[in-house]
């Protein structure tokens, strides 16, 4: 359901930031559908703000079939719970959009026809290449990323192994005719 920010109760709740309870609907004249509301039997409703750091991004609304008088207790509850559900909706579009960029990485590394590797060059190491980095070096792009021991003593230059070992472990494989941060034996 999508509102205008000046939309009945949850429009004011948008609009100031706060929680906003009717105990009594049929006495509230900017209750939005207040008619279907007391034909279905609902008396009050309660409207949380859910919040992210200051911003309001959503609003909870409740209805109940109860004439009910605000409680310190429940709004105390509910707001705890609309704070908790901003983090989780924040961290799904943190989420969403760093698939889309990842997405967007991979379509330019193929058409770019250059890869990105890490690869951390201890025994426990991460160590993620991406599609591109396998068909730079001949390799199935489904299979496993070479170990940091193998992906020195068989991809990388053996001139260029020190200053490899020594570098941070980001790094970037470009396809001919591009520089490669390194040379490969092959």
């Amino acid at each position: 359901l999508h509102l205008h920010i000046v939309d009945g109760m949850p429009g004011r709740v948008v609009a100031r930031g706060k929680p906003e309870w009717i105990p009594q609907i049929a006495q509230d004249s900017q209750f939005l559908r207040s008619r279907a509301a007391l034909r279905a039997g609902l008396q009050s409703a309660l409207a949380v703000p859910i919040r992210f750091q200051r911003r309001v991004i959503g609003v909870m609304a409740f209805l109940s079939d109860h004439s009910n008088r605000p409680d310190r207790e429940l709004m105390r509850l509910l707001f705890g719970l609309s704070s908790q559900i901003g983090q989780f909706m924040e961290r799904q579009r943190t989420a969403e959009a760093l698939q889309r960029s990842e997405a967007c990485l991979r379509r330019a590394q193929a058409i770019a026809g250059l890869g990105s590797y890490e690869t951390e060059l201890t025994p426990y190491a991460r160590n993620h290449w991406s599609r591109e980095v396998f068909k730079i070096l001949g390799r199935d792009p489904d299979g496993k990323p070479a170990t940091p021991e193998e992906f020195l003593s068989t991809i990388v230059h053996s001139e260029d192994r020190p200053r490899i070992r020594d570098s941070s472990s980001w790094g970037c494989l470009v396809a001919p005719p591009h520089s490669p941060a390194f040379r490969s034996e092959s």
